[in-house]
């Protein structure tokens, strides 16, 4: 009998540790069409030397790479922002002024009256965490210049359920 009771709480026992072993981790991946507070209510956010900026973007399918993508017009103003993931899976993509594949490009150009600034990706590295069906989620630090050679540091960058 002592047997019996052995050989029963130790299945018991393995079969305990098989289910909290085989449990999946709900919050790994983001549901579509949602957004993070992280973004206030957006898509796309980053600190850019501190500042937050928080934007709704777009997700674009090129030749051999995805596009996070966002654009805005006010009369002669422009402001659009490229982040191009020259990739197709998910993973970490180094940043590169010149990327080419497994690498990933940062542009954010502003043209405010006569004034421009293109500031493009030097270093940093773009995290791909969920490609699906009809959105992208990620996240990316960025150290960037623009064309006077000005230094700029881009943080706590997210793009979430990013849709085609």
């Amino acid at each position: 009998m002592k047997i019996l009771t052995s050989l029963i709480t130790a299945i018991a026992v393995i079969a305990i540790f098989a289910t909290v072993a085989c449990k999946k981790d709900k919050n790994t991946t983001t549901p579509s069409n949602t957004t993070t507070t992280a973004c206030n209510g957006m898509n796309l956010c980053f600190k850019m030397d501190g500042t937050s900026e928080s934007h709704n973007a777009t997700w674009k399918v090129l030749t051999s790479r995805y596009r996070v993508y966002w654009e805005e017009t006010s009369g002669s103003n422009y402001k659009n922002i490229e982040l191009d993931i020259y990739g197709t899976t998910t993973g970490s993509y180094s940043i590169s002024s010149n990327p080419t594949v497994g690498q990933a490009g940062f542009q954010y150009y502003i043209k405010d009256g006569s004034t421009t600034k293109n500031i493009q990706g030097q270093s940093g590295t773009v995290e791909l965490t969920n490609i699906g069906t009809n959105d992208i989620t990620g996240k990316f630090t960025i150290t960037a210049k623009d064309d006077a050679g000005k230094t700029y540091e881009i943080t706590e960058g997210n793009f979430v359920a990013v849709p085609k």
